[in-house]
């Protein structure tokens, strides 16, 4: 029993690994993506993208706006 819990932990750890590396490659596509169509640098796109981050978690913590 030992094994087979040992083997599920350890294919749920490969999997996750998998999945952020699909994540990882997914915001590397989206970011060079929106560098391109704007013509700005990488680091101008990631800030401006955390701007419009803090924007939407402020938004999300009023009461009068639907999460």
């Amino acid at each position: 029993m030992t094994c087979v819990l040992n083997h599920v932990r350890e294919s749920q750890e490969e999997q996750a690994k998998q999945s952020q590396r699909l994540n990882l490659m997914l915001m590397a596509s989206q970011l060079t993506m929106a560098s391109l169509a704007t013509h700005s640098s990488a680091s101008e796109v990631v800030e401006r993208f955390g701007e419009i981050y803090e924007l939407l978690e402020s938004l999300t913590q009023k009461p009068n706006v639907v999460g």
